[in-house]
């Protein structure tokens, strides 16, 4: 458990710079609507677009035979 959350965490700190522009214009634009509605649901839809595509990844990693692959391999 603690694992997962420190892969987590250090996952977090790289993509930092990378995530953080698009985060902060999410933001920017919910906070200039002034509805806070509004601005839940974006950021919402927001986080579920970008944990889709993890949750994709994860669905398609565990479809994965690693087994066969590491035997072929040096």
């Amino acid at each position: 458990m603690i694992q997962s959350f420190l892969f987590g965490f250090l996952t977090s700190l790289a993509w930092s710079p990378c995530i953080s522009p698009y985060i902060m214009t999410v933001i920017a634009l919910s906070a200039s609507t002034g509805n806070w509605i509004l601005s839940t649901v974006n950021m919402i839809i927001y986080y579920a677009g970008f944990s889709f595509i993890l949750v994709l990844i994860t669905v398609l990693a565990s479809k994965i035979k690693f087994e066969k692959l590491i035997k072929h391999t040096d």
